[in-house]
């Protein structure tokens, strides 16, 4: 029974994000916040938009009843997310994201890998039985530097093989309050026909008209702001040569799982490890690198329990960098600043520094500590056109680095034996 006083239905959800918080969580906010602006925040299915009090497992079932694509958000650990027993999540048939992507290939969904950063499409054996399908689907990337083009791609193609969806609704038609004769009803229906199409052609009018404006705009005046800087930005964590801490008894680690370099949030002793960040600029207009800047997350100075190893890397490669800078961590906030036997090129860096469209610049941070083990993001901030853009975080994907100092930590050298790795006390 329906009165004038009873709620509207609530808007069918049509995508639907599938993520791993310990894994995608920021690209994850951040592409609901722009297919929400696209498409209407309530057709967009995101768990931190449901309500409190709401059966989780119930809102999911009752979303992808009405869901038409379902992205899966694929990090660089989505793979081997264990959980607290050590267990890999995907094989649990109580895990949600397994749960949410199973259900949607099931009935036949547009169902989307969206692979993150470095991520990479997970091989048919490495996946449980009711998620192999997802193996045959074409896969797009997400990245942070180049997010806005890659989100646009996305949201096109989530058009493009969903067009029975009414991705852009018009206004719903007003009823008439009251009950006219026949005349006068004829006559209002044609009045409306006539407002309609006379707005219709307005807006028409009105949209060519912004064409016209941005296309005549003069190249490097774009009237939006801020704008997103077009850089191409890559880093490697040099950890691989230094020793990596575990806060546990050197006795309770298995050898073997030690054998690969440590990841960007793995922690490493500070003193063994630089970060190299290449840059090189893709647009036709100047661009200037404003400052580079450690943004420190968390700190701890309390003493160090656990054990350092140096992992078996097979040699520590040095590469190059044409600039360095010494990051010291013991500052609160961290400070930069050349090193005390700076060359003639540590010397030349200044502020803001121009970024080449041909040759990439590339610099190198050494980092320091005598007492904090900290984690942190190194930030590079730009101007292109005269105009501040985004800013760019290393490392992406919501980690960190995550550095110790060597205290009184005792040592462990990683060695293989016959094929059997082995700890040894250095």
């Amino acid at each position: 029974m329906s009165s004038s006083g009873s709620s509207a239905p609530r808007p069918e959800k049509w995508i639907f994000i599938s993520y791993r918080r310990e894994d995608t969580k920021y690209p994850a906010g951040r592409l609901n916040d722009l297919l929400g602006q696209q498409f209407g925040p309530d057709r967009v299915f995101y768990d931190l938009s449901t309500g409190p009090g709401v059966r989780y497992v119930e809102a999911i079932d009752d979303a992808l009843r009405t869901t038409k694509v379902l992205l899966a958000l694929i990090g660089e650990r989505w793979i081997d997310i264990a959980d607290e027993h050590g267990h890999r999540r995907l094989d649990d048939p109580r895990d949600l994201v397994a749960h949410e992507i199973a259900t949607a290939l099931d009935r036949g969904l547009l169902v989307i890998p969206v692979l993150v950063d470095g991520a990479r499409l997970p091989g048919r054996d490495e996946l449980p039985e009711r998620l192999r399908p997802l193996v045959s689907r074409n896969a797009t990337r997400l990245a942070h530097e180049s997010f806005s083009a890659d989100a646009d791609k996305l949201i096109g193609a989530i058009v493009a093989h969903t067009p029975e969806a009414d991705w852009w609704p018009g206004p719903d038609p007003v009823e008439p309050t009251s009950s006219p004769g026949e005349g006068a009803s004829a006559r209002r229906r044609g009045m409306g026909a006539g407002l309609y199409l006379g707005l219709g052609s307005t807006i028409i009018a009105l949209v060519l008209t912004v064409l016209i404006v941005v296309l005549s705009w003069p190249t490097g005046e774009d009237p939006r702001t801020p704008k997103a800087a077009s850089p191409v930005v890559d880093h490697v964590w040099h950890a691989g040569c230094g020793r990596r801490y575990l806060d546990q008894p050197a006795a309770q680690v298995d050898p073997a799982a030690l054998a690969t370099a440590p990841k960007d949030d793995d922690a490493v002793l500070a003193d063994d490890v630089w970060l190299d960040i290449s840059v090189r600029n893709t647009a036709p207009t100047e661009l200037l690198l404003d400052e580079i800047q450690i943004e420190e997350v968390a700190r701890d100075s309390a003493p160090q329990t656990g054990f350092l190893v140096r992992p078996a890397s097979g040699g520590c490669a040095q590469g190059t960098a044409r600039f360095e800078l010494n990051a010291d961590l013991d500052s609160d906030p961290p400070t930069l600043s050349p090193p005390e036997t700076a060359g003639d090129s540590a010397d030349r860096i200044a502020w803001p520094f121009p970024i080449g469209r041909t040759n990439p610049e590339t610099f190198r941070l050494r980092f320091s500590s005598r007492g904090c083990e900290c984690r942190f993001r190194v930030v590079l901030r730009w101007r292109q056109g005269g105009v501040e853009t985004e800013p760019v975080a290393l490392p992406a994907d919501g980690k960190r680095f995550h550095v110790v100092p060597r205290g009184d930590l005792p040592a462990y050298r990683l060695e293989q034996t016959g094929g059997t790795a082995l700890l040894q006390p250095e």
